[in-house]
C-alpha cells in the first residue's frame, strides 16, 4: 500500500513524517479550487478531516474533483459537523444529483471520552 498525505498544517504534516508511513507529505491550500490533480488517486480519506474546527464542508468539493469515475472517498463527520447543515449538504449535493454513489454508512464512537460520536462515509464517484 502507498500512502501520501496532505494537510493544511505543518505541524501535522512534521507528525505525519515522524510516522515513516508516507510516500509523500504536501502542504494543501485549500483555498485552491484544485491542489489536488484530477485522477491522482483511486482511493483518498478524509478521516476526522472535515469538519467544525477543522476543514470546512467545501473539503468534500475539492477531493470529489480529484477523484477519477469510479474512485473513492472514506470521510468521517463527527457529531458537530453533523449537527451543521451545510457537511450533509455538501454531501448530499453529490449524491442527490447521481454525482456519487454511497456505498457505506455507520454511526459510532469517535472519542469516547469526550460522548462524541462520527459518521463514517463511504462514496464511489459516479
Amino acid at each position: 500500500v502507498t500512502l501520501d498525505g496532505m494537510d493544511p498544517s505543518h505541524e501535522m504534516l512534521d507528525g505525519a513524517r515522524r510516522k515513516a508511513v508516507y510516500r509523500n507529505l504536501t502542504p494543501i491550500d485549500l483555498s485552491d479550487p484544485a491542489p489536488i490533480p484530477a485522477g491522482a488517486y483511486q482511493a483518498i480519506t478524509c478521516i476526522g478531516v472535515i469538519g467544525t474546527g477543522a476543514a470546512p464542508a467545501s473539503t468534500l468539493d475539492l477531493v470529489m474533483r480529484a477523484l477519477p469515475k469510479g474512485g473513492l472517498l472514506g470521510f468521517s463527520l463527527n457529531d458537530h459537523a453533523l449537527a451543521d447543515p451545510q457537511y450533509e449538504g455538501a454531501l448530499n449535493g453529490w449524491l442527490d444529483c447521481g454525482a456519487a454513489r454511497l456505498l457505506f454508512r455507520e454511526h459510532g464512537p469517535h472519542l469516547p471520552g469526550q460522548n462524541i460520536k462520527s459518521t463514517v462515509y463511504i462514496i464511489e464517484k459516479a
